[in-house]
């Protein structure tokens, strides 16, 4: 299990290097269409590990612990979406957002000796 999650981060850090790279880079005349595809290959890197996890079949705690991981990624990957739609006003509404999903993520499961525990 800890193999497959750790071959399943190796295409979403790029897909997260990328992203932040190219959300740096926009200029005030970037439509929001334009935003969107720069979020589509971060969301859908999500996604699919996130199809990992729900296809490894746990049970018991480390099943508790993936849907807790999904769940956080979800509320990430809805953040991520909706970056398009964010106006100069609520742009930081939206980053703080984004700060504690991204917190939740990374805190609400860890990985130790192959098995997911809740954190």
């Amino acid at each position: 299990m800890r193999a497959q999650f750790l071959a399943g981060q190796a295409p979403l850090s790029l897909a997260d290097k990328t992203w932040n790279s190219d959300l740096k880079a926009l200029s005030p005349d970037t439509t929001p269409a334009q935003v969107a595809l720069i979020d589509q290959p971060f969301a859908a890197a999500l996604t699919k590990l996130d199809d990992q996890f729900l296809n490894f079949g746990a049970t018991g705690t480390a099943g508790a612990a993936m849907a807790a991981f999904v769940h956080a990624d979800e509320n990430l990957i809805d953040d991520v979406l909706a970056r398009a739609a964010q106006s100069s006003s609520t742009l930081s509404t939206w980053k703080e957002a984004l700060t504690q999903d991204t917190r939740a993520r990374q805190t609400g499961t860890t990985i130790g000796d192959g098995q997911f525990v809740a954190a």
